[in-house]
């Protein structure tokens, strides 16, 4: 995957001008008091960031190709955003605890190809040390998954 850096910067210009708008937009729904503030920053803020995102596609439409890259691996550090995301859903889904025990089996079997009874070592161990170090010496509460276990 291919993704210049001009295209992401005009990208997150544009995602900056959308957020300024909102923030613009939510401050007019504010008190008198409490609105001026807020709305004359965003305004200034969308100004500039308006300024900013014509002259990042004037340069990138006047320079025609652009061969800087954005990142050289992107395929692979969006492989593991989705990772981290998947542990993420896990832990909202199924708790702390057991959302990082499947996540830990699941990312030494798929991604290190570890044979399968290291993973079982691996995870056997690491659920001893949230259980005994985490539950019992240091008491943590561990955040819960959406239904509150």
């Amino acid at each position: 995957m291919y993704i210049s850096k001009s295209k992401v910067h005009i990208a997150f210009t544009a995602l900056l001008t959308l957020l300024f708008l909102w923030f613009a937009m939510e401050a007019t729904s504010f008190s008198d008091r409490a609105r001026f503030f807020p709305l004359y920053i965003s305004l200034i803020a969308i100004f500039f960031v308006v300024l900013e995102l014509a002259v990042g596609i004037f340069r990138t439409v006047r320079k025609k190709a652009d061969s800087d890259p954005f990142h050289p691996n992107l395929t692979e550090a969006l492989t593991y955003i989705l990772w981290i995301l998947f542990l993420l859903i896990l832990i909202y889904l199924v708790g702390f605890k057991v959302g990082s025990i499947v996540f830990l089996g699941a990312f030494l079997y798929f991604v290190t190809k570890l044979k399968w009874w290291k993973v079982l070592a691996a995870v056997l161990i690491t659920f001893l040390c949230l259980y005994l170090f985490g539950d019992h010496y240091m008491n943590l509460h561990w955040p819960h998954n959406f239904m509150n276990w």
